[in-house]
């Protein structure tokens, strides 16, 4: 139980002060307790929720007192400290009520503090701001806490800083990156590029060996038919027909060697133009045998009609012409 002496009052906020006084003795310390009841026309008023209350109080020595004061339900209960007590005599209060902007005080009450046999510390009596003090701390606990607050904010603006020096060095080494990455693209188009220019040489190239395999597919084909006209022309003698069939098989060498040009897509034009020298030189044996061939049937032919002697138009050599061992050849006179 604590060492308490509660005493209790009616305080009216729109009359006189009220009759009875508070009493206490001068040295008391944190014992004496007053409950006040505050009264608004003779009736119990009733305190607003949010309403804070404080004791103003004047000592009998002058000096004055402002503390806190708590609130129970409408009790206001006010706590004499050691410094209220400090003096004897009569010590007068007020309630004061605080809501927002508004304050309300209520009528002067007297404290009766009646001396003590001797004093025993000495206290000197002095003004006394509890509620000052408590707000000087908080205020101080706000203080500490704005300057931990700015220390937190100044090592966020630190962190970031850093961060954005990183991020900075983070896009440098980007664009960087995007740059190289730009040249790298750049030297892909170059090379997709000159692929592309290759693929069309290729095709051109693919194109120019087909047309040199038709024409020696052509001249092949031409001498096929030359061929066909020195068998026709040979079927009086077997040397005459040889002669077709040689010619027949230079033909279709030719027409082999354009064939593997075309096949050879690589050395393609060289092939083809190889194929073709090969063809036409072959062609020109061809119309060589054609014309030998032609001779050939010539000589059967004037053999046939009894004559044993021929001249060569070109040279002006006049040849005999006569027959051993089924082969007919050809002498000059």
């Amino acid at each position: 139980m604590a060492l308490q002496n509660v005493q209790r009052i009616q305080i009216e906020l729109d009359g006189s002060a009220p009759f009875e006084y508070v009493v206490a003795k001068a040295g008391e310390k944190e014992s004496r307790i007053v409950e006040v009841t505050l009264l608004e026309n003779k009736k119990e008023f009733t305190i607003p929720a949010g309403t804070t209350a404080k004791i103003k109080y004047y000592k009998p020595d002058g000096k004055f007192v402002l503390n806190n004061a708590t609130i129970n339900g409408n009790a206001i209960t006010v706590t004499y400290t050691e410094q209220m007590l400090a003096v004897s005599g009569t010590g007068r209060g007020e309630i004061v009520l605080y809501n927002g902007t508004a304050v309300l005080r209520s009528a002067t009450y007297y404290t009766k503090i009646t001396p003590t046999v001797y004093k025993e510390n000495g206290l000197i009596s002095d003004n006394e701001f509890l509620d000052m003090a408590e707000s000087i701390i908080a205020m101080n606990q706000q203080t500490d806490k704005a300057i931990n607050a700015t220390k937190s904010a100044e090592q966020a603006a630190a962190d970031a800083n850093t961060a954005t020096a990183a991020a900075n060095s983070a896009a440098k080494a980007g664009n960087a990156a995007a740059a190289a990455g730009n040249s790298a693209a750049k030297a892909a188009n170059d090379a997709a590029e000159a692929a592309n220019n290759a693929a069309n040489s290729v095709a051109q190239t693919k194109k120019d060996a087909t047309a040199a395999a038709e024409a020696a597919n052509s001249a092949a084909k031409a001498a096929n038919e030359a061929t066909t006209a020195a068998n026709s022309a040979a079927k009086a003698g077997n040397a005459a027909a040889a002669a077709g069939n040689s010619a027949a098989k230079a033909a279709n060498d030719a027409a082999a060697a354009a064939n593997e040009a075309k096949a050879n897509t690589v050395t393609a034009t060289q092939n083809a133009q190889t194929a073709t020298s090969e063809a036409n030189t072959k062609a020109a044996a061809a119309n060589n045998a054609a014309v030998a061939a032609n001779k050939a049937a010539a000589a059967c032919e004037n053999m046939a009609k009894g004559i044993n002697s021929m001249t060569d138009s070109t040279t002006g050599i006049t040849y005999t012409i006569g027959i051993n061992g089924g082969m007919v050849y050809l002498e000059s006179v």
